[in-house]
Parts: C-alpha cells; sequence; structure tokens
C-alpha cells in the first residue's frame, strides 16, 4: 500500500487503483509536506500551515498551535520506538505523547540548537536515536539517554494587591468588607527551564477547585464575600513535576456592620415594636374608620336624595334637548346617520335623521331594509372610487371625513361631506358607523369661483409686459417680467425684500410711504422709483402699489 502526500490533498494507492482523500473526506488542509506511521497503523500528515492530521483508518483529527504546537508550517514527522510523533517546525521539535495526548516543545533552551528544519530531513536509525536536519546542521535526539527533571520548583507568593495597592502578606489578616479586590504574585523556581514553569491555584473558601494549567504568575479576585479564605499555589517544572505542598496565604474578609449578629438582634427588637405600634394604630384606625362609614353612609343617603331630584331635572333637561336637536336637525342643511356591521362587514342602515329629504330628495324610509334605496347609488360616477375607498377605512376603524358629489332624486347634482366614527366591541370589531352628512355645494362652488379667478389673474400676469409681484415682508409672487427687468431669478426674488432691489436714494421714500405695510396704509400708491438691478445697472421704473387680500391676509399688489 503506498500512500502521496502533495501539494493538492493525501492519496492512496493498494495496487489496483486510487482514492484520494481531501475536504469531503474531512483533511481541510491540502497543502502537506510529510507523512509518517505509527505503532498502531494509523497515519500521521504534515501541512503546509494547518498543523497536523492524524487519520486512524475513518477520520481525521487535527491538530494546531490552539494545541499546543510550536507552529503550523510543519516540515518533518517521526514515530519513535515508544510511539510517540516528533514533529519539526519552524521553532524546533515537538514530542507529541500519544499515550496522554500532550505536546513537549524543545528549542534552543531544551538543547535543539538548529531551530528551522528543513521539509522532509528527519530519520530514525536502528538504534532508535532520531536524526533532524535544519537550516543551521543536523541535531540528533537519543530517547533512551533523556533525563527527566525530577526536581520540584520552589513556589513563593512574592506579593498582595487590593484595590490596585500593595499590601502587606500579614498572616491571618482581617480585612474590612469593602476590601474585598485581591491580586495575588507567585513564582515558581526551576532553575532547569524557568520558562516552562506552569502554575495552578485555589482559593479555598471561593473556587470549586484547582485552575487549569497557565503561565501566568498573578490572579485577581473582586468582590469577594465576606468570609475565610486560604490562597494556594503550586508550580511544576518542564517535565510537568509539581511540589507536593502548595504555598499558601490565609486572611479573612469581615462582615459589615449590618451583617454581625448583635445589629440584627437590635434590628429585630426594633422592627417588633414597629409592627406592634403599627397594629395597635391600625385597630384604632379601624374603629374611626367605622365611625367615620356610619357618618358618611348618613350623608350619603341624604345626597341620593339630593341626586334623585337631581336625575329628574336632567331627564326632563334632555327631553327638552331632544326637542331642540331636532328642530335643529329640521332646519339646517345636514342629517345624522348610523348604521349596523356585521361580521361580515355587511352595513345595514338603521338611521337616518329628516333632513336627509331636504338633501337626497328621498325621505328616510326609502333608505331602510334590504330593498331600500342604496346610498351608492346616488354618489356621482366619478366619485364612485372614492367612496367605496372611505367605507373601506370605515370598515378597518378609522374616522373619515370625505367630500363628493350625489345626484337628487329630481337630476340635480349636489355637493356633501361625510364624517363618520367607526364603533368597536371589546375585540376590536367594527360593529357600528355614525356620521353626518352636510350639504356643502354652496361652499364647493365659491372655492371654484376663487379658483377660477385666480387662474385668470396668474395668466394675465404671466404674459404681462409689466412687472408684476406681490409683497408682505417678503416678496411672495414676480411675474416673468419682474424677473427680467430686476435681473434676479424668480427663486431668489422670492427670498428679498422690495427695499432690497431699491436705490439707496429712494428707501427713505419707499419706508415713509409704508406702501409695503398694507396693514397700516390702504390707500393706492404711484411714485417714480429708482431701482439696482443684480448687476449693478441703475433702473427707473413707474411703480404702482395697492392694498390686496392674498391667501387670506393682507398684502401689497405692485407693477412697474
Amino acid at each position: 500500500n503506498l500512500w502521496f502526500a502533495t501539494d493538492s490533498g493525501l492519496t492512496y494507492y493498494n495496487g489496483k487503483g486510487f482514492k484520494y482523500f481531501g475536504k469531503e473526506s474531512g483533511l481541510n488542509f491540502l497543502a502537506l509536506t510529510s507523512l509518517t506511521e505509527d505503532k498502531n497503523n494509523h497515519l500521521w500528515i504534515g501541512t503546509m500551515g494547518g498543523g497536523v492530521f492524524k487519520y486512524d483508518g475513518k477520520t481525521f483529527k487535527n491538530y494546531t498551535s490552539d494545541n499546543g504546537l510550536s507552529g503550523n508550517i510543519v516540515y518533518s514527522l517521526l514515530c519513535d520506538d515508544r510511539n510517540n510523533i516528533w514533529i519539526g517546525t519552524g521553532r524546533g521539535v515537538d514530542r507529541f505523547d500519544q499515550s496522554d495526548s500532550t505536546i513537549t516543545h524543545y528549542g534552543k533552551l531544551e538543547g535543539f540548537w538548529g531551530i528551522e528544519n528543513n521539509q522532509g530531513a528527519a530519520y530514525k536509525d536502528r538504534e532508535g536515536r532520531l536524526w533532524f536536519g535544519t537550516i543551521s546542521g543536523v541535531n540528533c535526539y537519543a530517547p533512551n539517554s533523556e533525563m527527566a527533571n525530577k526536581i520540584a520548583p520552589q513556589t513563593y507568593i512574592t506579593g498582595l494587591n487590593i484595590f490596585f495597592k500593595k499590601a502587606s502578606l500579614l498572616p491571618n489578616a482581617k480585612l474590612g468588607y469593602n476590601k474585598n479586590r485581591l491580586t495575588f504574585d507567585f513564582i515558581g523556581i526551576s532553575f532547569a527551564n524557568p520558562s516552562l514553569v506552569r502554575y495552578r491555584y485555589f482559593l479555598d473558601g471561593f473556587d470549586k477547585g484547582w485552575s487549569p494549567v497557565t503561565a501566568k504568575r498573578e490572579i485577581t479576585y473582586s468582590n469577594l464575600p465576606p468570609g475565610k479564605y486560604t490562597f494556594k499555589v503550586k508550580a511544576c517544572n518542564n517535565d510537568r513535576v509539581w511540589n507536593i505542598k502548595p504555598a499558601s496565604y490565609s486572611f479573612e474578609i469581615l462582615s459589615p456592620f449590618w451583617r454581625t449578629w448583635w445589629f440584627i438582634l437590635i434590628s429585630i427588637s426594633i422592627l417588633s415594636t414597629v409592627i406592634f405600634s403599627s397594629y395597635k394604630i391600625h385597630i384604632k384606625n379601624i374603629e374611626s374608620e367605622k365611625k367615620l362609614l356610619e357618618t358618611n353612609v348618613q350623608e350619603r343617603t341624604k345626597e341620593l336624595f339630593k341626586e334623585k331630584e337631581k336625575v329628574k331635572k336632567t331627564y326632563l333637561a334632555l327631553l327638552n334637548s331632544e326637542e331642540k336637536l331636532k328642530f335643529l336637525m329640521a332646519n339646517v342643511n345636514a342629517y345624522l346617520w348610523s348604521a349596523n356591521v356585521d361580521e361580515n362587514k355587511n352595513v345595514t342602515h338603521t338611521l337616518y335623521t329628516e333632513g336627509v329629504y331636504k338633501i337626497t330628495g328621498y325621505r328616510a324610509e326609502e333608505f331602510k331594509g334590504s330593498d331600500g334605496i342604496q346610498w351608492i347609488n346616488l354618489v356621482h360616477p366619478a366619485d364612485i372610487k372614492s367612496f367605496q375607498n372611505t367605507v373601506n377605512k370605515l370598515l378597518g376603524g378609522q374616522t373619515i371625513s370625505n367630500s363628493y358629489r350625489i345626484r337628487k332624486k329630481d337630476g340635480q347634482l349636489r355637493w356633501v361631506n361625510d364624517n363618520a366614527t367607526p364603533i368597536k366591541n371589546a375585540d376590536g370589531r367594527v360593529v357600528q358607523i355614525n356620521g353626518i352628512c352636510t350639504d356643502i355645494t354652496e361652499i364647493k362652488q365659491a372655492e371654484l369661483a376663487l379658483q377660477e379667478s385666480e387662474e385668470k389673474f396668474r395668466t394675465l400676469a404671466e404674459t404681462a409686459t409689466s412687472a408684476i409681484f406681490i409683497s408682505k415682508k417678503i416678496i411672495q409672487y414676480v411675474n416673468p417680467a419682474a424677473v427680467e427687468i430686476s435681473g434676479y431669478s424668480e427663486q431668489e426674488l422670492l427670498k428679498m425684500q422690495f427695499l432690497d432691489i431699491v436705490h439707496p436714494d429712494f428707501k427713505e421714500i419707499i419706508k415713509s410711504k409704508r406702501i409695503f405695510r398694507p396693514e397700516e396704509n390702504s390707500e393706492p400708491f404711484r411714485y417714480e422709483v429708482k431701482i439696482l438691478a443684480k448687476d449693478g445697472t441703475e433702473r427707473w421704473i413707474d411703480l404702482t402699489a395697492k392694498a390686496i387680500l392674498f391667501k387670506g391676509k393682507t398684502a401689497a399688489l405692485g407693477t412697474a
């Protein structure tokens, strides 16, 4: 059986055919550099940046720098007589112990002087010695002659900081409740390889167990509750030999006074007194309230008799109001209406006041029932779409106001305005609609007449050869002739006052005549005035001004 490591994956040949292993097989990194086989017939594969893969015949397992490798670029692989895998990288060589999956690194401090390995330059000789070719020569390792470092480090607690301030390591120290952020400094002394000393710590009374192995030489505990504690720390050397007896430091964080037994006892006594006093006061208040209630009942009984008389008067007033409402609705050009809405959103009109006859020419009873007149049949065809949209909004729960045209019984067209409000039940469904319909024909006719008048004015002004403008404090309108005479654009003029273009010699005259303050001067005005065009040219104009009503407010109409 042959295995081939290539720069695009792994290939296997069994004498009959080839099989390819790539990402779909679990080999997630395809640039391969080296191969070796261990004593369990497992294949180990080195990569150019993806660490090492182990293939057990079924699945691939990946080991990288996250697992402890000194680098993810692997140049060589070897399996020694103890079934350890030796991994050559650019930073030395790593030993992978398959018995406990631990990784031990060998660099300059451990005697591996070559550091960066050459690709494929690794060999195990007949005596089990391992040879590694590096950029600085060849390194040989004899596993049988390796001497383990069995001397555990000497471990010491070297410092204490409380809230970032250095504190003394006094034995069995008692600290205030507000001094509960502690940082411990410690060190393990091992002369063989100090950089590989590792630590585990444990705060008895707070931690549930020993911490994971770490290279850090300090640990901080914040917000420690009151209690007794013992901080313990132990260290191991480069061969993971731990000191048997850890270094320790005991201390106590005191409880605040409000958590001491005597304070709690006093508090209970005071609380009991308050509760008993409150109970006595409560009983007294109940008796007082009972008497007050009896008095209130008597007074309320008297008030009920008075209320009965008020209700009677209100009822009579209501009857009078209904008569007034009927009189009002009979004499104004409007009527009230109401309709019920079922679960299928079918609308049934239940009320039309008498005013409907004046507006439509139909009696109220002619609209009632399924055989009655349908209101939509009165709506002008051009307004039906708008009317249906309004109905949909009402059924959706919206209050509406809509103007549209209807045709009376005699064929006459009238404008009406509907204001309607939907009524919902407890489930939020529209069950009723109430509204008032008003004849607004005269108002609409006035609006159309006004619109026609404004259109005539604009047509006359836009075609006039004289400048025409309307001004309040700021110019509100200018025609094309005013733009041509002043040299300013329409947008510029609509941001200016008329005085802005008047020649300085005439500004005081214009101000004294108050012609552009029509609320103070309603008399017509005519005067020859000099203005300054945008390019600085001086021009004479024959100015005529008159007060007019513009958009509901007084303004000045000027021609020149």
